[in-house]
């Protein structure tokens, strides 16, 4: 398949979101897309393939970088604590091996576990996409399918709010089985395809009621309305992938953007990496200067590391 210039602009939307996102305060208003966005966009492109192929894939993309970033920040932070002479603890090896995201989980055991971060994400698509081209190898029907989908997603989410938090985001990874069903599903039927208002309006406003009223937080796999939630991430996503739409028209915001979309996991590390061992100490800065200063760093960092070799390999980076 050719590869759509549109869907990594709406990446690189998606990412740059996140960046804002965890640098300050703005509601609900990106954390009801842009995680979504990423589930929904690795879904449309998902094709059946043999369950040792999907897995091996997912060691080498996601699990490798997971490890190689979870591994930089435990160097960062424990060689800053010996030069000045502090003592050291297990928090951030503990960490690195539960690949807890957040803490606000409301789970009765293990919620208070510590915190990686943002690369949960890497460990949660990891389960999404083996369970869903599990499904897809053990069940023919499209029918039987999305019901095995719904039903996986609806357990590991009722697990994960009220009884455990599974280490290597087990929990929220089959949680968002349905976004990447849905991708799959629009994928499949060409839903990015010629404008549909009596769908997309609806959508669209599902999507501002829920930034507005709602609270969607998929790394603890909390959804205040879900239903809610769920159209509105999707309106969400679509209004983003519209919008990608338009600026891959101007040949230079394509060219830039696009290669945002295309290195967000990337990206993604390296603002991990700035977050946890503060490395700019930009955390929770309200001001938007600070925000660019947040983004101009993981984008000079990401164009470093695609120049050289074992990065891009690592990465599965492109220049």
């Amino acid at each position: 398949m050719q590869r759509d210039s549109s869907i990594d602009i709406a990446k690189a939307i998606g990412i740059l979101a996140v960046v804002v996102g965890h640098m300050c305060d703005t509601g609900n208003w990106l954390f009801s897309f842009h995680m979504p966005l990423f589930f929904i966009l690795a879904g449309f492109f998902f094709r059946p393939r043999p369950l040792r192929d999907v897995v091996l894939g997912g060691v080498r993309r996601l699990l490798v970088p997971y490890a190689v970033t979870a591994l930089a920040i435990v160097l960062i932070v424990y060689g800053v604590a010996l030069g000045r002479g502090e003592p050291l603890d297990s928090y951030w090896l503990v960490a690195a091996l539960y690949g807890n995201g957040s803490k606000s989980h409301s789970s009765a055991f293990l919620a208070d576990m510590p915190v990686i971060g943002a690369i949960w994400f890497l460990l949660a698509l990891f389960w999404c996409r083996w369970a869903f081209a599990l499904v897809c190898e053990k069940v023919r029907s499209e029918r039987a399918r999305a019901l095995w989908v719904f039903g996986l997603s609806a357990v590991a989410i009722l697990l994960d709010m009220y009884v455990v938090n599974l280490p290597l985001a087990l929990l929220p990874g089959i949680g968002a089985l349905f976004f990447y069903w849905i991708g799959y599903w629009a994928g499949r039927f060409g839903v990015l395809g010629a404008f549909r208002w009596k769908v997309e309006i609806p959508l669209y406003a599902c999507w501002l009621a829920a930034a507005l009223y709602s609270g969607l937080w998929m790394v603890c796999c909390h959804y205040a309305v879900f239903p809610l939630d769920v159209l509105g991430a999707c309106g969400g996503t679509l209004l983003v992938c519209r919008f990608s739409w338009l600026l891959s028209k101007v040949r230079w915001l394509n060219v830039f953007f696009a290669w945002i979309g295309r290195n967000s996991l990337v990206i993604l590390c390296v603002h991990l990496v700035d977050l946890d061992a503060r490395v700019l100490r930009l955390v929770h800065c309200p001001h938007p200067k600070y925000w660019l200063v947040e983004i101009a760093y993981c984008l000079l960092v990401t164009f470093i590391l695609s120049m050289i070799p074992p990065a891009r390999r690592i990465f599965g980076m492109t220049k």
